[in-house]
């Protein structure tokens, strides 16, 4: 069944990995999930040794949110071309 982009693209902004859950990718849904809530966790402790650390931990959350979003829309992309053939 064909996906549409623009749903796609309004999961990935609202929810860690859901995108990925609406595009049938779970294992990827649940990586991105785990990996973005143990960020958001860390940042609080890792503020006791260093008072950088907690940046560096939303400097990666950010990274890996606009990777995900991409990744989805190329994987919709994808899903979409193979439907079409």
């Amino acid at each position: 069944m064909k996906k549409d982009i623009l749903f796609t693209i309004i999961l990935s902004l609202i929810g860690l990995g859901l995108g990925h859950f609406y595009l049938g990718d779970k294992k990827r849904g649940w990586t991105i999930l785990i990996i973005q809530v143990s960020l958001i966790i860390l940042a609080g402790p890792l503020a006791l040794i260093w008072s950088m650390l907690p940046l560096i931990c939303y400097i990666i959350f950010f990274a890996v949110y606009i990777w995900a979003l991409i990744d989805a829309i190329n994987l919709n992309r994808a899903l979409n071309e193979n439907y079409e053939k």
